[in-house]
This record gives C-alpha cells, structure tokens and sequence, in this order.
C-alpha cells in the first residue's frame, strides 16, 4: 500500500528523485546537526525559542485547535512558499510549520 500511495501521490519518484528518508529530513531541518552526537538539543531549527527576534519562524495554528486561529503568524491556513525566513544554518526554509513533512520511510 506504501509503495503504490508513493507512486500515486508523489510521481517525482518515477524521474529518479526521491523523498529524504526521516534520518535525512531531520539531519536537514536541523541544520546539519546530528541530534544524537550533539551536546546541544534543540526543540526549533533555529533554537529553543518559539520566536527569533519577535517574529514567527513557521507557520503553526495559533488557538484553540480547531475552533479559533489567532492567525498571528499572519495565515489563516498555510502560508505560501518563502514566507519565512531560512530557518537554520543551512539556510533551508519550510522545513517546520506549515504541512507535515513527507519521507520515504515514515
């Protein structure tokens, strides 16, 4: 059921790409740091904080889910591409908030 759900939904993998695997997606998101060999854990890619600088880093539901969205972040649904910006050292952005992540083995 995986495989044909992949093949269906994501047709990119027929083209000779792929979706990372969790490992990749996470070692990305974190900024290339590898979690389980750093001293230093981190809740956000940018850090431990929700806000960096008193701005919002991804796009979330801000409420009481499902019945009010404050829509702080300035999106009542999801925001488009690059509305953020790069949210780690590796300059990468959307990798939090927004949707969930797709992976290949996840």
């Amino acid at each position: 059921m995986y495989a044909l759900s992949t093949l269906i939904i994501c047709p990119i993998t027929n083209r000779g790409k792929r979706l990372p695997t969790e490992a990749e997606w996470e070692m990305a998101a974190g900024g290339g740091i590898d979690e389980n060999e750093s001293c230093t854990r981190r809740i956000f890619p940018w850090g431990n904080e929700y806000y960096l600088n008193n701005t919002h880093r991804m796009n979330v539901w801000q409420g009481t889910f499902p019945t009010y969205n404050s829509k702080d972040d300035g999106y009542t649904f999801t925001s488009p591409v690059y509305a953020f910006e790069a949210q780690n050292e590796l300059g990468l952005r959307d990798m939090v908030g927004n949707v969930w992540e797709w992976v290949s083995d996840g």
